[in-house]
């Protein structure tokens, strides 16, 4: 099947993104992870044959989550989804949850614009140091409370099976790390992720240098192009990915009950 360009970045984001489980019904990529993140809890959909009957792929994915003690979560991509899931799905009592932009860039124009920032107190790894670790987790209090939760992050979310670097701001040799955020290369598309800054160091300019880094980086990879998702109430951070370069694509949003 030839992907649209929106289909091949919801298919990068999955993939940046591995869960601990999945299944494939009707074509639909199906993800559980212990109920750790959306993305990793979520039937990702697409497209249908004629064959197959909607309904009856809606009915065997909430039997999936249903055996695993986890609620029925549909991925609903405006590039992706079929465009009759998500009125079945509200009729079946499910409700919109985190409206998303996904936004994209050309990493030639990126990187011609802001090549002088990339070295500016930027570490970059292949792995998640102990301080990335630390400021990911904080930046997101509703959850990664539990030891065995971080070990999941560090051991199934934070491992895909491609490229992948990790960038740090922070004092050269220091501990402490005022952001991060991460990058996962797929062939062309490169897909940036987990950017959170500390509280006390909003508004300095961090989460833009790490961008920065992460476009450099994804470039070094080979990747030619990047996308990435926001949630729409977030508009600081849209800011800052606007101010990059990047622009819109288009739009997902999760519908659980």
């Amino acid at each position: 099947m030839s992907l649209t360009v929106g289909q091949q970045i919801d298919r990068t984001m999955a993939a940046a993104w591995p869960a601990l489980q999945t299944s494939t019904i009707g074509g639909w990529e199906i993800r559980a992870t212990e109920g750790l993140t959306r993305r990793a809890n979520s039937a990702l959909a697409w497209p249908l044959d004629g064959s197959v009957d909607l309904e009856h792929v809606v009915v065997a994915v909430e039997r999936f989550y249903e055996d695993r003690g986890l609620r029925p979560v549909f991925s609903v991509s405006d590039a992706s989804a079929p465009a009759e899931l998500q009125p079945l799905l509200v009729a079946r009592g499910y409700e919109v949850d985190a409206e998303t932009l996904v936004l994209d860039i050309a990493l030639d124009a990126a990187r011609a614009r802001t090549e002088t920032e990339r070295a500016a107190a930027i570490a970059l790894r292949t792995a998640a140091n102990d301080a990335w670790i630390d400021v990911y987790t904080s930046s997101a209090p509703t959850r990664w409370h539990k030891p065995e939760e971080v070990d999941r992050l560090r051991a199934t979310l934070l491992q895909p099976s491609l490229p992948t670097r990790f960038a740090t701001v922070g004092p050269p040799r220091g501990a402490h790390v005022e952001a991060i955020g991460q990058v996962v290369v797929d062939g062309d598309w490169a897909c940036l992720q987990c950017m959170a800054t500390r509280p006390e160091a909003q508004g300095q300019g961090h989460a833009g240098r790490v961008v920065t880094a992460l476009l450099g980086a994804a470039s070094d990879l080979g990747a030619s192009k990047a996308c990435l998702a926001v949630l729409a109430s977030n508009e600081a951070a849209r800011r800052v990915y606007e101010r990059a370069g990047f622009t819109p694509s288009h739009q997902y949003r999760y519908l659980a009950r």
